[in-house]
């Protein structure tokens, strides 16, 4: 930070302050009034007797900007030794990238074939200062905490280029099994990064890649959860894990061969939403689980089971959505699970049955595609779902469907 202190963080003072919360004030109750919505007042008759509240003495600007700082700190939590640095061209493209200084030096004294070795021996990385973070507070650069940046380019590149998402989360998987040798808190965040590698390659058929990665991120969870297993986020991440340890099995070995995961995954999540009913996300991941173990017991032919806990499934899915509680990411599961219950009743004979939950599922699937919410996969089962439909016997998207 600057000794003068000319730099340090703006803070509002508490004259101008008030006044622009009496301007907000005076704003919201004019737009209360435009809405026709009573404006509550208080009680005029013997207000409670007002405590004079001892003035805190003063805080300096050096001693706020080093609270601010510290918070940030709190936040974002990462390697301390590199941090990312925004970088955007003229044509509008921008990213991040590690902090360096470079060896200009050795890099032009080198032949051009080798300068791009001769640059990664001899960079040295700018440690994350608090200067740095000032710097960062106060619009003069944009910086990123390495793991975090790492994490939020996996998550643009996930729709788009889903091998350059699981380079980035391997690299934020290694940066975050650096700081657990110094702090275990963050192997929970190796587990996570391990867990969206594994999705995408659950979703892309990777086949043994998959199961690696699932073995590897449920060796960590099962591990956290055993040493605490009364922490509902241990239970948690544990139940995520089994269930993805599932579809890994299903895919190499065949749906029988994930049902022991497919059940244990639901025994988990029936337990956490019963230790709290009212948590919605429980209550959804408990719709997943049900919907996981129906979709694999009916692919071993188990059609009565797998058509009952697809039912239970879809029950609260329909619960949930009717309360305006469905998460989006959740609406295209709901819609998968209509479609295997269609499958079912069509493999029953009950082809009206079956046209009922086709035409339910295309419509859920139809408003997620227009959320730009359906992966690769959950696109490809629109299409399925469409192309059942047209021929389904009195479907009324029969005659308009597209071609």
């Amino acid at each position: 930070m600057t000794e003068n202190g000319s730099d340090s963080l703006p803070f509002e003072p508490p004259e101008q302050e008030n006044i622009r919360l009496r301007e907000e004030n005076a704003r919201l109750r004019r737009l209360l009034a435009v809405h026709s919505i009573p404006i509550p007042q208080l009680p005029a008759e013997n207000p409670p007797p007002t405590k004079t509240a001892k003035p805190s003495p003063p805080v300096d600007k050096e001693e706020r900007a080093r609270q601010r700082i510290a918070l940030f700190r709190s936040l974002f939590r990462g390697r301390e030794d590199v941090y990312a640095r925004r970088w955007e061209n003229a044509d509008g493209r921008h990213g991040y990238m590690p902090a360096v200084v470079k060896d200009w030096k050795a890099i032009n004294k080198s032949r051009p074939e080798d300068r791009k070795k001769v640059d990664q021996k001899t960079r040295k990385f700018v440690p994350l200062t608090d200067a740095v973070i000032e710097d960062h507070l106060l619009g003069k650069e944009t910086i990123g905490v390495y793991a975090l940046a790492l994490f939020s380019r996996g998550l643009a590149l996930q729709q788009s280029d889903w091998k350059g998402a699981i380079a980035s989360y391997a690299e934020a998987e290694r940066v975050y099994a650096d700081l657990a040798r110094e702090s275990p808190s963050h192997r929970r965040n190796v587990d996570v990064m391990e867990r969206y590698i594994t999705s995408i390659c659950i979703d892309h058929r990777q086949g043994s890649d998959t199961l690696d990665h699932a073995q590897r991120a449920l060796a960590i969870s099962e591990a956290k959860w055993r040493a605490a297993p009364e922490d509902v986020q241990s239970q948690f991440d544990y139940a995520i894990d089994v269930s993805q340890m599932g579809a890994a099995v299903s895919e190499l070995a065949g749906p029988r061969e994930a049902l022991p995961y497919r059940k244990k995954s639901l025994e988990i999540r029936k337990q956490i939403a019963a230790r709290d009913p009212e948590n919605v996300q429980a209550r959804q991941q408990l719709a997943m689980a049900e919907f996981n173990y129906g979709f694999d017991l009916q692919a071993c032919g188990e059609l009565m089971q797998g058509r009952s806990m697809l039912a239970k499934a879809a029950e609260l899915f329909s619960l949930l959505r009717s309360k305006g509680q469905l998460l989006p990411a959740s609406e295209p599961f709901f819609a998968r699970t209509l479609e295997i219950s269609g499958d079912v009743e069509h493999a029953l004979g009950h082809s009206g049955a079956a046209c009922r939950f086709y035409e339910r599922a295309e419509e859920l699937f139809s408003v997620a595609a227009g959320r730009k919410s359906l992966n690769q996969p959950m696109m490809a089962s629109l299409a399925d779902t469409r192309d059942r439909l047209k021929s389904c016997p009195g479907s009324k998207y029969r005659s308009h469907l597209p071609h």
